[in-house]
C-alpha cells in the first residue's frame, strides 16, 4: 500500500488510508475538489500481463457503485521492485482501462462462500 501512497502524493494528492474502515476501498486520495476511492492488490508477479487478483464482494459493489471515482491500484513485483499499475473506469469503453501501458482489466464474477466450524454438542 506505501508504494500507492507514495504514488499519489507525488502526484499532489493527500491521502488517507480506510483500510479498517471496511468500505470497499483501502485510500482515500484528495487533490482540491477532486476525491478518489483506491483499491490496492499486489502480486509478487513483475510481469502484470500474468497477473490476477480478487477483489471482495465490497471491493467489486464499490468498485461498480463509484466508477467515477474509483481507482484499481494492481502493485506488481511487490517482492522486488514494486510498480504500481492504476485503472481508471472508462466510460467510452465501458471497461478499467491502464492508459500508459494499455491494458484492460477482465473481471469474472464468481459465488463463494464461507464455512465456518461450529461445536455441535447434540450430536
Amino acid at each position: 500500500i506505501y508504494s500507492v501512497i507514495d504514488y499519489y502524493i507525488k502526484q499532489g494528492y493527500d491521502t488517507e488510508s480506510v483500510e479498517k474502515d471496511n468500505i470497499g476501498y483501502d485510500l482515500v486520495a484528495i487533490q482540491d475538489e477532486k476525491e478518489l476511492y483506491v483499491e490496492v492488490k499486489g502480486t509478487s508477479i513483475s510481469n502484470i500481463n500474468n497477473a490476477t487478483v480478487g477483489l471482495t464482494t465490497n471491493e467489486y459493489e464499490a468498485s461498480k457503485n463509484n466508477r467515477d471515482k474509483f481507482r484499481i491500484c494492481i502493485v506488481s513485483g511487490t517482492l522486488s521492485n514494486p510498480m504500481v499499475h492504476e485503472f481508471i473506469w472508462d466510460k467510452s469503453k465501458s471497461a478499467w482501462y491502464n492508459e500508459k501501458a494499455l491494458l484492460r482489466l477482465y473481471f469474472q464474477e464468481i459465488i463463494s462462500a464461507n464455512i465456518s466450524i461450529e461445536n455441535n454438542d447434540s450430536m
